[in-house]
């Protein structure tokens, strides 16, 4: 039988009863399972809606060798890729199990042990500043791509200096022109949820860099402002990008940006590890910076704000 690693939140749901999955999503390299209401042999495949996560269970994502682990990732061992694990589902409606530290497919079945550590560490206030300029640094390399503004009225003079200052999305929001009230990130994240391009769109990309921003720095609320955007996503945006905002909210980065965080907290050069989430798919490696870059300079404009008065 073969055997693999999956990421450690995952432990309780692969080594619990069996469930029956259904696939909501299939890209090159991963496939998104959601988990079935009910036993009633419904693949759940019924096109768009059958993508979107409905957020009331975390997905299990099975993801190729080689591929990027991602929070929730079951990565397949090698020889083994998603489309063909799953082929007798696919092609012939074989039942899709996991549970008992298995998953199974027909009379395909792989042994899961849930190991692999995605949380991110504390990202001390001191490091602050010298990670936005290095992530500012990095994002004038991204690809020049434009997004219609949320809404112009949030915008400040010091926001659209920022915005104007490098290639990444013009998409604009209060917390962005400093305010790091959780409870504003809540307030703009129905005109971010499932907007722009790409399997995760690129404005919840820029909510899970925020959440993942407020989270590292500690930010007080930030835990029920993050699961508020977690429910606020329920069939609003694709089951990757659910999937990519729920593990945010628990602390989970895929693993490329696991690593630039980590980085940025020791306070050295972080370059290498911040060019590697650029490559992150077509633009979710530049947005999900360009929401940690906007999270952290809201932090840091609030937190002088309040030394000063």
């Amino acid at each position: 039988m073969l055997t693999t690693r999956a990421d450690r939140a995952l432990a309780a749901t692969l080594a619990g009863a069996p469930r029956r999955l259904r696939v909501l999503l299939q890209t090159s390299a991963a496939a998104y399972l959601g988990f079935m209401d009910g036993d009633d042999g419904d693949d759940g495949d019924d096109g768009d809606a059958g993508a979107r996560g409905d957020g009331a269970d975390p997905c299990v994502v099975l993801v190729d060798d080689g591929g990027i682990v991602v929070p929730d990732a079951v990565r397949l061992p090698p020889g083994l890729t998603g489309r063909r694990l799953l082929a007798p589902h696919l092609d012939g409606g074989a039942p899709l199990v996991v549970g008992g530290g298995r998953v199974r497919c027909g009379p395909r079945e792989v042994a899961v042990q849930a190991d692999l550590d995605l949380r991110i560490g504390a990202l001390p206030a001191a490091a602050s500043s010298w990670a936005i300029t290095q992530i500012a640094d990095v994002l004038r390399t991204a690809a020049p791509r434009s997004l219609r503004p949320v809404d112009r009225s949030h915008r400040t003079t010091r926001a659209r200096s920022a915005a104007g200052a490098g290639p990444w999305p013009t998409i604009t929001h209060q917390w962005s022109s400093g305010f790091a009230d959780p409870a504003t990130l809540v307030t703009d994240a129905p005109g971010l949820i499932g907007r722009g391009p790409g399997v995760t769109p690129s404005g919840d990309d820029i909510l899970a860099g925020a959440i993942l921003a407020h989270t590292a720095l500690g930010t007080p609320g930030i835990g029920a402002a993050a699961a508020r955007i977690v429910q606020l996503s329920a069939g609003r945006t694709t089951a990757a990008a659910v999937t990519s905002t729920r593990g945010a909210a628990d602390a989970r980065a895929a693993e490329p940006l696991r690593r630039a965080l980590v980085a940025l907290a020791a306070g050295g050069d972080a370059g290498p590890e911040l060019r590697s989430v650029l490559a992150l798919g077509h633009t979710s490696g530049a947005d999900l910076l360009r929401g940690l870059h906007d999270a952290l300079i809201a932090t840091t404009h609030v937190a002088a704000e309040r030394k000063v008065s």
